[in-house]
């Protein structure tokens, strides 16, 4: 599929009272604590995350510390957080002036109207420091030539500290409005940068990418010393996309997926595309995740484990997800400059397919040590909602792969079952729609499944060496073979499936097999 990212940086700060959507559609405040609020409890906040752009009350805060991925964070109060920002503002105004011909007016006016403030801020310190050592002046010259202080002197010294408070209450309301003033104009130019983003992936056939060098995160404009950098419009060779279901297939190249000192053959169990070039995979083989740049064929990164890894799921541009079974993991990984490990969530079995979508992580759970379910977590790592499969009424053994179909508001999910040969569909609140047989015998081959850039499935068949497509959207019986059509039999040289991955933007399909470690790669032709 052909992206047009918009990768931006905004400032980190959260406004006292900003809108923020919720995932029913909803607008809501972001003053109460975040992970209380996940939890059905409505806590205030304290606290905010600079790097996880979250709320947090003071124990959620420290529990936030606590973590291995938190102990780096900057977890600040109010005061921190607004001194923060007045020491990048003027950086920041000058670098998303650079973004957007229609915002100049506006930034520059911003920045003045922030230089203004400031200035504002000094001249009332001078008054009341000049006012304050008046007074001590007065008072001092009093004390020392011994002058007997009467009732009126003394009134007239209380009106003037009466004076004198009133005065800093006046400035602290204008401070305080001031900030508020200035959360309102940040906020509402991170919106337009939202605004910008949106535009931009509708244009998604017009052959270029944009995207913000050198921050991604609107954390970079506060902590790197070049701010944002600058606005890049990369063009890219696209061609016009081709429907994988009426495309026709040429096998144009056999690439060696193995690397310099590996002993063993490669074993891909998973694979996803980043754009604009580059595919995740998943090397089961050789206990290892790679990162392989289409456009100049090269393994461009490489990250060792010390168990097996089975599944990998972009989450993004600069994340990603990798499932480690035998430790019962899900590793996060940034993809951003190479491939590092990130965080580590804990999961309750032997996890297996991973698949993203917008704000949620998939996992599925085999049924060894556990019974078979589906995680349900959040991009934090927060578990939000297991489903039991085994107590929905249908059997579940190895739910080796699972994706996700997000259509009209409402996303539905994909489980496929190495042992039982089944395709299960169901809710995200665990309720079974539909379930479609596989013709394949029992177990002969660990199925790989993805979902395509048009959002059909794409099925490995070892039995038929062949790569088969699945009409998620076909209406016919509660249990059905009706939806498979065959897409790549083994007349195009296809032997032993095991993952695949359709690259709209490249008109490519790639399928890693019993070839071990050559990947088989498609050209995909109108016909």
């Amino acid at each position: 599929m052909s992206v047009y990212k918009v990768e931006y940086s905004t400032p980190a700060y959260p406004p006292q009272s900003a809108e923020k959507t919720t995932e029913d559609g909803r607008r809501g405040t972001t003053c109460e604590c975040e992970p209380c609020n996940h939890r059905q409890k409505l806590t205030r906040s304290q606290k905010y995350c600079y790097e996880c752009s979250e709320y947090l009350c003071d124990q959620c805060a420290s529990i936030h510390r606590s973590m291995k991925f938190g102990k780096r964070h900057s977890v600040l109060n109010s005061l921190q957080l607004r001194n923060k920002v007045k020491e990048d503002a003027d950086e920041l105004n000058r670098k998303i002036s650079n973004l957007i011909d229609g915002t100049n007016n506006y930034i520059k006016a911003s920045k003045d109207n922030y230089h203004e403030h400031i200035n504002e801020i000094r001249l009332y310190k001078e008054d009341i420091i000049r006012s304050l050592n008046q007074l001590e002046a007065k008072l001092t010259d009093n004390l020392n030539k011994d002058i007997q202080f009467d009732m009126g002197i003394l009134h007239k010294t209380r009106e003037k500290c009466v004076q004198i408070k009133s005065e800093i209450s006046d400035i602290n309301h204008k401070l305080q409005q001031k900030a508020k003033d200035d959360i309102k104009k940040y906020t509402e130019m991170h919106d337009t940068l939202r605004n910008l983003q949106k535009e931009t992936e509708k244009q998604q056939l017009h052959g270029f990418i944009y995207s913000l060098q050198k921050g991604d995160i609107y954390l970079d404009c506060l902590s790197e010393p070049n701010g944002l950098g600058e606005f890049k419009k990369i063009a890219i060779a696209m061609q016009t996309p081709v429907h994988i279901e009426k495309a026709r297939f040429q096998r144009i190249d056999d690439i060696n997926l193995s690397c310099d000192g590996e002993i063993t053959k490669c074993w891909i169990t998973g694979m996803d595309f980043v754009p604009p070039d580059s595919l995740l995979m998943a090397d089961c083989g050789n206990n290892s995740v790679k990162s392989f740049d289409i456009r100049q064929q090269t393994i461009n990164s490489y990250l060792q484990f010390q168990t097996l890894p089975w599944d990998i799921a972009a989450m993004g541009p600069n994340l990603a997800a990798v499932t480690l079974p035998d430790q019962q993991l899900i590793k996060l990984i940034s993809i951003r400059k190479g491939l590092k490990i990130c965080a580590n969530i804990k999961v309750d079995g032997y996890c297996q397919g991973v698949t993203a979508t917008k704000n949620r992580l998939l996992v599925s759970v085999e049924a060894r040590q556990t019974e078979a379910k589906i995680i349900i977590l959040d991009h934090f790592g927060g578990i939000l909602r297991e489903i039991k499969l085994q107590r929905l009424g249908c059997s579940f053994k190895y739910p080796k792969y699972i994706c996700a179909n997000h259509k009209q508001g409402e996303t539905m999910i994909y489980v496929r079952d190495g042992y039982y040969n089944r395709i299960t569909k169901l809710s995200m609140e665990g309720q079974i729609l539909q379930t479609w047989l596989e013709e394949t015998d029992q177990y002969s081959v660990i199925p790989g499944m993805s979902m395509s850039a048009n959002r059909m499935l794409l099925l490995c068949n070892k039995k038929l060496d062949s790569i088969q497509t699945m009409n998620v959207n076909a209406h016919s019986a509660n249990v059905s073979r009706d939806p498979f059509s065959e897409l790549i039999t083994d007349k195009y040289g296809l032997k032993g499936p095991a993952s695949v991955c359709h690259i709209h933007s490249h008109n490519l399909l790639c399928v890693c097999g019993e070839d071990y470690n050559q990947m088989a790669v498609y050209k995909l032709e109108i016909t």
